[in-house]
């Protein structure tokens, strides 16, 4: 997309609806330049939607930036942990038996 952008091939002047899938995922993988330099494009009125599996500080601070009066809701625990409730059973059998 940045490639489109400064080719000057497309532009972001008319996008109004911008949703950042995997947030802190990008972010981990240091995508952050990029996914700034996109929302500086798209026109201030915008309406943006942000998805992220955790919460770190690096996505508080995105979404601090170019969000403006936003929600954030969550959906479980904001704590990260195991679940120490997880029972594996390994079933050791003959390919005969696979079969079956």
């Amino acid at each position: 997309l940045l490639d489109l952008l400064e080719a000057g091939k497309t532009n972001l002047r008319r996008c109004t609806y911008l949703v950042l899938d995997e947030a802190d995922r990008m972010l981990d993988m240091g995508f952050e330049p990029q996914i700034r330099k996109i929302i500086e494009q798209i026109r201030p009125d915008r309406q943006v939607l942000m998805w992220s599996a955790t919460w770190p500080k690096e996505v508080r601070r995105l979404a601090e930036d170019f969000l403006k009066d936003y929600v954030q809701i969550n959906v479980g625990s904001l704590d990260l942990c195991a679940n120490h409730n997880i029972l594996q059973i390994v079933d050791v059998m003959t390919g005969s038996e696979k079969d079956e």
